[in-house]
């Protein structure tokens, strides 16, 4: 959620926000009830101030007076209580309003519309060769994986699409990128969490990603309430909801290991194949506390972080850093890194970490103090050690012999062994 006080005094910024995220917003209502908002609330002290006085005087008068200044506060009290029914509706109203607003991109953000308009920040090539051949003489990862255990068609039956069982050997490859990603966040201070895969309806929507869409992308369970987790990013960044942490304790560094579930309703063609988009998946997850004096410290912490790791993987892959409109609604900033796919000749996406300032942490209340100072928000930072199913497809194509079966990487043979 944005700083309220923007509406006031920088609208325009905020205007300019939504245009960059390609966010349609009704500014001309949300400022007339903002505005209409304050003044109920400014009713409220006045009534409240006026039935305190008054109490105070009750007390004070001979009973010849008092009743008449009874039926006064009797007739401010109900004032008062219609003042505050409608100051509630208005209250609920504009947080309505304001849930649709996005983070403001970081000044640093290039302008764009979307996915084209992002700027690769650098490339970094494999010491060892990767396969290539003409079209069609590489064996992709659903081939792959095929002969390494995932048994798609099993889970077809079991679950229907977009399911897969990991059995013997790709089960342990699996296994070995988790705790490979564990590994490496720990080095750099992190925390091993392994965290709830069910969340209250109030901790997803202050993650910031059920607008807009979102809420399609979910799995929602209405009879509790309670929604399943796309990534471990959505159960810990709200594990200190409500509380003020001491700024001699930031930066905390997490990394959580979970389940992870989405619809992938805007997916089609050849991603709906294999392990590229599947409706639950495995995954290694990175989330970060900090104040805003260390926010892009941290961002650029957790990008090393995932270059750490794919670097030890050997892959080719680049840095991307996404333009205004490809953002999302909680990231000020964020970059992806994008692994090579050679059956498509291409770039895929496999991690991204993003830079949230206090969007998150205005809607879930979490602060830090510095001293005998006041609280302060806090900035939330999150970005991907592994995802698992995604990075089985890069690393078995990118490590496949002509033969179709796949070499280790030296990395992980510690864990496969």
């Amino acid at each position: 959620m944005i700083d309220k006080d923007l509406i006031r005094n920088n609208i325009d910024f905020l205007k300019g926000a939504c245009e960059a995220k390609g966010v349609s917003v009704d500014f001309d209502t949300l400022i007339d009830l903002e505005q209409a908002h304050r003044k109920l609330l400014t009713q409220e002290q006045e009534l409240q101030a006026k039935i305190n006085q008054a109490s105070e005087q009750f007390l004070q008068l001979p009973e010849s007076e008092k009743k008449v200044l009874k039926k006064e506060i009797l007739i401010w009290k109900k004032q008062l209580e219609q003042v505050k029914e409608h100051s509630a509706h208005a209250t609920q109203h504009l947080e309505t309003m304001l849930l649709d607003i996005p983070n403001p991109p970081s000044p640093d953000i290039k302008i764009g519309a979307g996915y084209d308009d992002n700027e690769v920040i650098r490339e970094v090539k494999p010491t060892r060769v990767i396969p290539s051949g003409a079209e069609g003489s590489l064996l992709d990862h659903v081939d792959l994986g095929k002969n390494l255990g995932v048994d798609i068609d099993r889970a077809g039956k079991v679950s229907g699409s977009r399911f897969a069982f990991l059995r013997g050997q790709s089960a342990d490859w699996a296994w070995a990128l988790a705790q490979h990603g564990v590994a490496t966040a720990k080095k750099y201070g992190f925390e091993f969490v392994l965290p709830p895969v069910l969340v209250k309806a109030e901790t997803m929507q202050a993650m910031g990603y059920l607008q807009h869409g979102g809420e399609e992308e979910t799995y929602h369970f209405e009879k509790d309430d309670l929604y399943l987790i796309a990534t471990s990013e959505h159960s810990l960044v709200a594990l200190y909801k409500d509380e003020t942490i001491s700024s001699a304790d930031l930066p905390l560094r997490f990394v959580g290991y979970s389940s992870c579930f989405r619809r992938e309703a805007g997916s089609y063609g050849k991603d709906v194949r294999g392990l590229i988009r599947v409706h639950q998946f495995e995954k290694v997850e990175m989330v970060v506390y900090a104040t805003p004096e260390n926010g892009d410290a941290e961002h650029e912490r957790i990008l090393a972080v995932e270059e750490d790791f794919v670097k030890s993987l050997d892959l080719p892959y680049r840095v991307v850093k996404m333009c205004s409109g490809d953002l999302g609604d909680p990231a000020a900033r964020k970059y992806d890194i994008e692994c090579w796919l050679p059956s498509e000749n291409t770039y895929r996406e496999t991690h991204s970490c993003s830079l949230c300032t206090d969007f998150q942490a205005r809607r879930l209340n979490l602060k830090y103090k510095e001293g005998k100072d006041k609280p302060k928000y806090l900035y939330t930072l999150n970005g991907t050690v592994v995802a698992i199913g995604r990075m089985l497809a890069i690393l078995w194509e990118n490590y496949q012999n002509a033969d179709g079966t796949v070499e280790i990487p030296e990395a992980l043979k510690k864990y496969l062994d």
